[in-house]
C-alpha cells in the first residue's frame, strides 16, 4: 500500500538488506523509495525489488538516487518491465563512460541485477556485461593516465 510505505521505510535506517520483492510496487511507490535511498542517514547495502510493477520511468527515477547514494551495493530489479532504455539509463548512473570526469562522478559501488520481463537466466548475463564494461573503462583510464 502506497500510504504505509513512507512509514515503513522511515523505520529502516539501520537495515543492511531490504526485501520488497513481489509487493506490487509501482510508479506510485518509487518516489517514496527514492526519498528513502537519498537520505544520508541510511546504511542500506542491498535493495530487492524483484517481481514488482516497475518500468523505464521508475528506472530513470532511480538513476538520480544512484548518483548520490554510495552505500547501496546491490539493486535487484529482476522480473519488472524495465526495457533496454531503462537499463541503459541506470547503467550510465553507475558507470558513465562519456569522459574521464563522468567516470569519476559515477557511482561505481552499485551492482544492478535485472532481466527482461522476467526472463529466467538473463540476469546473470546482464550482470557479467556490466562488469565487463567496468573492466574496459578501467583499462581506458589507465591508458589515459599513462599515455599509452
Amino acid at each position: 500500500n502506497v500510504d504505509v510505505l513512507p512509514e515503513i521505510l522511515g523505520g529502516c535506517n539501520r537495515l543492511k538488506i531490504l526485501r520488497l520483492n513481489e509487493n506490487k510496487i509501482s510508479s506510485r511507490n518509487v518516489a517514496h523509495i527514492g526519498a528513502f535511498l537519498a537520505s544520508p542517514n541510511i546504511s542500506l547495502a542491498t535493495l530487492r525489488l524483484d517481481k514488482n510493477l516497475l518500468s523505464d520511468i521508475d528506472a530513470v527515477h532511480f538513476t538520480v538516487v544512484l548518483k548520490s547514494n554510495t552505500n547501496l551495493k546491490y539493486l535487484y530489479l529482476t522480473g519488472n518491465s524495465i526495457t533496454d532504455v531503462g537499463k541503459d539509463e541506470m547503467t550510465t548512473a553507475v558507470l558513465d563512460t562519456m569522459s574521464l570526469n563522468s567516470i569519476a562522478d559515477s557511482n561505481h559501488n552499485c551492482e544492478i541485477v535485472y532481466s527482461t520481463l522476467g526472463t529466467p537466466g538473463l540476469a546473470s548475463h546482464i550482470n557479467e556485461k556490466y562488469w565487463s564494461t567496468k573492466r574496459k573503462v578501467q583499462s581506458k583510464i589507465l591508458l589515459a593516465l599513462y599515455g599509452m
